[in-house]
């Protein structure tokens, strides 16, 4: 069983221009553990790590503009980690 555990989130560029899209990787994950990012509360993706506990993806951040978040959930809700992205014009 895998415990409670922050999982790091980087996000490139963490300044994004509306409509652009950014690269995620989530870290420190379990090799072959389930993974679901978030960007705003919605699932934009879902998963497996990689043999070297990773998984990375890319998305579209949208128009709306401001500071939103991406977050990871590992296999269980206490496996998580997020990330500040500020979309501008």
């Amino acid at each position: 069983v895998l415990g409670a555990k922050t999982l790091p989130v980087a996000v490139s560029p963490s300044l994004a221009k509306r409509g652009s899209t950014v690269s995620v990787t989530v870290s420190g994950l379990a090799p072959g553990e389930r993974v679901r990012v978030l960007w705003r509360g919605v699932v934009r993706h879902r998963g497996f790590a990689g043999t070297d506990g990773a998984y990375r993806t890319r998305f579209t951040v949208g128009t709306t503009l401001g500071y939103g978040s991406v977050t990871a959930y590992g296999e269980f809700s206490t496996r998580k980690g997020s990330h500040a992205v500020k979309v501008v014009r």
